[in-house]
């Protein structure tokens, strides 16, 4: 049984209500090649990468996911209404 003091901590990290999820990505994680090396991948090869295997053009993966982020929750309709 454990003893009142690792409770009270418990209570005060796990069960807080401040504590939040993050929201979820809708893609799935790529590895970038060559991370590590001088041969790593630029950022233009890893978005088209991860495009194709999400099997949309690399336009569509950055207006519909990447830019709202970017730009906030302001203008997320407008961008995701010019795909």
């Amino acid at each position: 049984m454990p003893d009142f003091k690792e409770l009270e901590i418990y209570d005060r990290l796990i069960l807080n209500n401040s504590t939040t999820i993050p929201q979820r990505s809708g893609l799935f994680f790529l590895k970038p090649i060559g991370v590590g090396t001088p041969y790593t991948e630029s950022i233009s090869s890893y978005l088209i990468r991860l495009a194709q295997e999400h099997c949309v053009t690399p336009k569509k993966l950055i207006m519909a996911e990447i830019a709202p982020l970017i730009m906030g929750g302001l203008r997320k309709q407008a961008l995701r209404d010019r795909i």
